[in-house]
């Protein structure tokens, strides 16, 4: 599925509900990760900070899911890395 993903100091959670906003708003079921909680096609299904690479794998396996908004902090790559290997679009905030 395309991965979006979404790192930086500031403004990842603002940026990456955005997007996420924008690709529902055109139809797409979206699968979201922020400081927030884990979101498919809108519904929470996990509260909290869930922006390390578990997070990113439940939204990637999920079969509903037809594009990924991911934000991801720098603290879940030093310590996990990513949950995948090339994403399609990065965006980074302001350092």
């Amino acid at each position: 599925i395309p991965i979006i993903s979404i790192t930086g100091t500031n403004g990842k959670t603002t940026t990456t509900r955005m997007v996420g906003h924008i690709l529902a708003t055109a139809g797409m079921k979206v699968g979201m990760t922020t400081t927030d909680g884990i979101f498919i096609g809108g519904d929470c299904i996990m509260q909290g900070d869930t922006t390390g690479p578990d997070s990113a794998r439940t939204v990637l396996y999920d079969p509903s899911v037809e594009i990924a908004v991911l934000e991801t902090a720098r603290g879940g790559i030093i310590r996990g890395g990513l949950a995948f290997t090339q994403c399609d679009i990065a965006v980074v905030t302001n350092v």
